[in-house]
């Protein structure tokens, strides 16, 4: 949620950035949104999975990711030429927004796929570990 929140504001900034300063700014704000942003993304969509869906899951958000370094450019671009030179800044902005807006209320109601208990899996992982080092 914070790396949508950040990112949403870096699209933003970038509209308004009149100078350097702001633009450079805004950067900076994106970068540390996509750093708080991906892991998540990535964590979330794990822990929706069950244990035999992991590797499909993991290939899917690979995937997503490396898909939205293609098209993104492309799409971006036309929207900078065709539409305003803040359209793909704003559209990121909405798009980022929405998506923190159902993280946050998804994460509140504990909605998730598979193996939505971490304290569960937590203890389970605990008491396996301890059975396999335990003296013989």
């Amino acid at each position: 949620v914070y790396g949508a929140i950040m990112l949403g504001m870096a699209s933003l900034f970038m509209v308004w950035a009149q100078d350097f300063a702001l633009f450079a700014f805004a950067m900076i704000l994106f970068g540390f949104g996509q750093g708080f942003g991906r892991p998540g993304f990535s964590a979330g969509a794990s822990l929706a999975a069950t244990h035999e869906q992991q590797g499909d899951v993991a290939g899917l958000v690979t995937a997503a990711n490396g898909m939205g370094f293609v098209i993104s450019p492309l799409f971006g671009l036309y929207m900078y030429e065709k539409v305003s030179s803040e359209a793909p800044f704003i559209f990121c902005a909405v798009l980022v927004v929405a998506m923190a807006i159902y993280a946050f209320f998804t994460a509140q109601r504990g909605e998730g796929g598979g193996r939505n208990k971490p304290a569960a899996d937590a203890k389970a992982v605990t008491e396996a570990v301890a059975k396999d080092n335990a003296p013989d």
